[in-house]
């Protein structure tokens, strides 16, 4: 932003906060309420001013006076708006004296009373007094006598309030009439222009020969009617002046800037998440470190006290801006009384200041409109012709002097020992900043001249028609032209070249017809500049490029081969214990400027360049929630045209259709991938555990670590040497395993270990819902008829495909010993009663061994509900094979069947016979007795019949065999 619009800026708000104030205005409050408005202090310093006084001043829109060490400011207007601020101010300064206190004419009367009244007390009093001591006072002639006295002087009261109401009615009276004969002076002034343009309008058509002399004087008769009908309008509005109420409202409302990547971008991105007052990072204290302490319930059942960063919401695209002017505009507004409101094209013209100057714009337009869309000409502009004979002072001289513009106002600005200077003309204000001046005749001929140039350059621009060409012919024309280029031109000067090569304005699609054409190719420079160039004759479009690739990041691997690796990282995103993505906290200043260069060009629609065809590996620009960022395609489906896509700054991965992505300039491919993979040590076998994300989300994701790489360099590059992990058979596999540390306490938190605590208190116990239908398998049933059940969810997943993953890489070294089972509360036990096949099970003894030659246990299967004699050979050691496997709670739930006689004997048999081991089932949970649910079991006979109720078929069979039994 150039410095003249900084000070018109400057002059908007504070012009506003002066007039919703009441005089006198103190520059100290003014100071104050522009820090409240705008958020932040008037940029003095910034601008080259020793204090806020002097940039105001500098302004040339406001006058101050010293009253001792006080200071206050007043707005300047100029003769045409004077009268206007005269009348808000009476009728403001009027309606405050009315809302706060009683009129003057009401006072007197009120005062007359009380003193009558007092007097009357008095006078009472002394009479008691009188009666008490001289009782033969009160029948004296001189008391009656100063009766009459009293109340001749209350009739001179009244009578002399009457004469203040009349007078103060009369002096009213009056000034509504002034208002009134003013209004209606403005009106036959609107109404001559009204006709004086009408008219010559008309003589313009009738000498061009292109409107009849008939319709222009219907035009103009319907138009002199219409404007009369306003003015009786608006002169219906000045009477009721003395009635309505002026109020300025300033809204503290600042809107966001650079989409999402000002100052607190690096909070939106999960930067600073959790780590508020955290002490910078410091080194390791060593492995053995304590655990944060806390309850569990209180964790992971709370809900989240700090903003984490939204999973891929797709956002429209921003539309233009809001400018400053608008903004302003926005938080000041008034507002009229609801009784009275203002017409939309009241005629009556607010002052020429420069926060008036958009709202003024739209009233104009707004008028035009309500009078028939007719169009009144303004007087014709003297173009400016230089003429080098005259220097440009008085170049600008003249050019003000034909069009009746008022003198050339030159403002010199002090900046130590340099002089700043711009001028104002016809209210555009035309500066020669940054050059700097000795004195003020050259900054005064440097400055006008600076002047004539722009306003050559706006007349030229004035002077080029629309677009003619259709959209082939724009695209030849321009293809022609660039072909005498062959160094192509450049976007932002695309439009002054167009308009001086064809006297033509570039049609609104321009950028859209490019990227179509194949005459035309489009390649992107230094932010955020386009150059264009033209194809040689006859070739189509570029074919697409290879795959981008971009360089690897070089991690920070100590010179010594048997060195620490402790890096400082923050967490990004966590998709499992295997999977873990973190950006190097010595990078993030780089990528958070990238990420605003992104976001500084892809605010303006012609540098998003669309994708016609995805491409797998291909890395896209995508717009998110919190900014801009870069992603690579994963998979490519061609029927939807979406793709799934890896966020290489981040790590998460999302679904994106094809009009979301856009082309990545290459620019913006130079910094490698930020989010580095990490692998958890030793939590490895929680990678797919159901509860394991939660815990991971809530402890690690936004929070700044140290992570201790126990992967060397040379192991780092047997594995793939890459950064962010390699894919094979469609899964990412991490290259670099880590113990992470929280350093911000005072001592070292072990996160590794605190994870896995978590997830281990984490993860509930299996149970039924009320009244709630629910899938199972019934793997056993005991001798009193209750039921063993498995639930059929992903705990039971989990737990069935750790013990299969585990088994297999169980030997011989896996067997335990007798002090194993002294400790371990988990085993694993190797069945082969099944048909001669072994069925593995997590087991646990029923009692605690006393006997070292003991070989044979009872062990009670957890996932199962049976219990057997195992030998010792047949049992393994769990918990230091798969510590997630051998802390997750057991899955074999008791159920009891409801409303069924005792069940024993050959009941039982049937029962059994009828619901095999692991058979599909549905449950439904109907009571609780004796700390055993009361359920309902529906089975199938066969895949195609229909469910059965086991409960209704017990109570038959009962019933049957008791009926054959009284038979006999």
């Amino acid at each position: 932003m150039e410095k003249q619009e900084v000070l018109g800026h400057v002059a908007k708000v504070v012009r506003a906060l002066i007039t919703s104030a009441k005089p006198p205005v103190e520059l100290r409050s003014i100071v104050k309420d522009y820090m409240d408005v705008e958020g932040e202090p008037i940029p003095f310093h910034r601008l080259g001013y020793s204090n806020e006084q002097e940039l105001l001043r500098a302004t040339n829109q406001f006058k101050f006076h010293h009253y001792g060490n006080q200071v206050f400011i007043k707005a300047t207007y100029n003769a045409s708006t004077a009268h206007i601020v005269r009348m808000v101010r009476e009728q403001r300064t009027s309606t405050s004296k009315s809302l706060s206190k009683p009129p003057p004419i009401a006072q007197n009367p009120i005062y007359g009373k009380r003193y009558h009244k007092q007097e009357q007390n008095t006078q009472w009093n002394h009479q008691k007094q009188d009666h008490r001591y001289c009782p033969t006072a009160y029948w004296q002639p001189d008391y009656w006598q100063q009766q009459q006295q009293n109340r001749q002087r209350d009739q001179e009261i009244r009578k002399a309030a009457k004469r203040e109401n009349q007078a103060n009615a009369k002096h009213k009276q009056d000034l509504t009439d002034t208002t009134f004969q003013e209004l209606l002076d403005n009106n036959d002034n609107i109404q001559e222009q009204f006709s004086e343009s009408l008219q010559t309008e008309e003589q313009d058509h009738l000498y061009l020969g292109q409107i009849p002399k008939v319709v222009a004087r219907e035009k103009q008769k319907r138009v002199v009617k219409e404007t009369r009908d306003r003015a009786i309008k608006v002169t219906m509005r000045a009477a009721k002046l003395d009635q309505e109420t002026i109020s300025v409202t300033i809204e503290n409302k600042k809107a966001p800037a650079m989409n999402g990547h000002g100052p607190s971008h690096v909070t939106a991105n999960g930067q600073d998440k959790g780590n508020d007052g955290k002490p910078p990072l410091r080194a390791i204290l060593g492995n053995s470190a304590s655990q944060r302490q806390q309850d569990t319930s209180t964790v992971y059942h709370s809900p989240e006290s700090s903003f984490r960063r939204p999973r891929h919401p797709r956002v429209m695209f921003p539309g233009p801006q809001r400018t400053t002017g608008v903004s302003v505009n926005h938080r000041l507004k008034v507002t009229p009384q609801s009784d009275a409101p203002t017409p939309a094209g009241a005629p009556i013209t607010p002052p020429a200041s420069p926060e008036y100057a958009q709202t003024t714009s739209a009233a104009k337009t707004t008028y035009k409109e309500d009078i028939g869309n007719v169009v009144t000409n303004p007087k014709v502009k003297v173009p400016l012709k230089y003429d080098p004979s005259f220097d440009p002072v008085s170049t600008l001289n003249l050019y003000c002097e034909a069009n009746d513009f008022e003198k050339p106002a030159y403002n010199v600005f002090n900046k130590l020992r340099h002089l700043h200077c711009s001028v104002q003309i016809a209210g555009d204000v035309y500066s020669s900043y940054p050059q700097e001046f000795t004195d003020k005749e050259t900054a005064y001929q440097c400055t006008a001249k600076i002047a004539i140039q722009r306003i050559l350059h706006a007349q030229s621009h004035q002077k080029r028609s629309a677009c003619t060409f259709s959209d082939a012919e724009f695209i030849d024309g321009l293809y022609e032209e660039l072909l005498k280029h062959p160094h192509g031109i450049l976007g932002h000067k695309l439009e002054d070249w167009y308009g001086s090569t064809f006297r033509q304005h570039l049609p609104s699609h321009w950028y859209d017809l490019i990227l179509n054409s194949n005459k035309i190719r489009v390649e992107h420079g230094i932010d955020p500049r386009i150059i264009l160039f033209a194809n040689d004759p006859g070739s189509l479009k570029p074919d697409r490029a290879s795959i981008t690739t971009l360089p690897q990041m070089v991690l920070p691997w100590q010179a010594s081969e048997g060195g620490s690796h402790d890096w400082n990282m923050f967490i990004s995103f966590c998709d499992s214990t295997k999977l873990v993505w973190a950006r190097m906290i010595d990078q993030i200043a780089n990528f958070e400027e990238l990420t605003k260069q992104i976001g500084r060009q892809m605010e303006s629609p012609h540098f998003r360049q669309k994708v016609s065809k995805l491409y797998a590996q291909e890395v896209y620009l995508v717009e998110m929630a919190d900014g801009w960022n870069r992603v690579r395609a994963i998979s490519v489906d061609e029927e939807t045209r979406s793709c799934r896509c890896h966020f290489i700054d981040f790590g998460d991965v999302g679904m994106f259709h094809l009009e979301d992505l856009f082309q990545c300039p290459p620019q913006f491919l130079v910094l490698p991938a930020q989010a580095v993979c990490l692998s958890m040590y030793a939590l490895d076998k929680f990678e797919d555990h159901p509860h394991a994300h939660k815990v991971l989300t809530k402890e690690l994701d936004g929070q700044t670590v140290v992570a201790h790489v126990l992967t060397t360099e040379k192991q780092f590059l047997e594995l793939g040497g890459s950064a962010q992990g390699v894919v094979e058979n469609g899964k990412r596999r991490a290259c670099l395993v880590a113990t992470l540390y929280d350093t911000s306490t005072a001592e070292d938190i072990h996160l590794n270990d605190l994870v896995a605590s978590r997830i281990t208190k984490c993860t509930p116990a299996p149970s039924l819902s009320d009244g709630k239908t629910t899938p199972i398998l019934v793997s056993h049933i005991n001798d009193d008829g209750d039921l063993m059940v498995l639930l059929r969810n992903d705990d039971l997943k989990f737990v069935e495909r750790s013990i299969a993953q585990t088994v297999a890489d169980l030997g011989e070294q896996d067997r335990v010993s007798y002090s194993d089972l002294l400790h371990d509360r988990h085993i694993f036990v190797c069945d082969e009663t099944v048909d001669g096949v072994k069925q593995w099970f997590r087991g646990r003894l029923v009692t605690r061994p006393l006997n070292p030659e003991e070989e044979t246990f009872d062990v009670y299967y957890v996932d199962d509900g049976r219990q057997r004699k195992t030998h010792i050979s047949n049992i393994y050691r769990l918990e230091a094979n798969n510590r997630a496997l051998a802390t997750f709670p057991p899955q074999a739930l008791p159920v009891r069947l409801h409303d069924v006689p005792e069940i024993g004997g050959h009941m039982l048999h049937r029962l059994r016979g009828l619901i095999p081991w692991r058979t599909e089932a549905l449950l439904k949970f109907v009571a609780k007795d004796s700390g055993k649910p009361l359920v309902n079991v529906f089975i199938r006979e066969d895949p195609e019949s229909m469910y059965m109720c086991v409960n209704i078929g017990l109570r038959l069979e009962f019933e049957m065999a008791s009926s054959l039994n009284n038979d006999i």
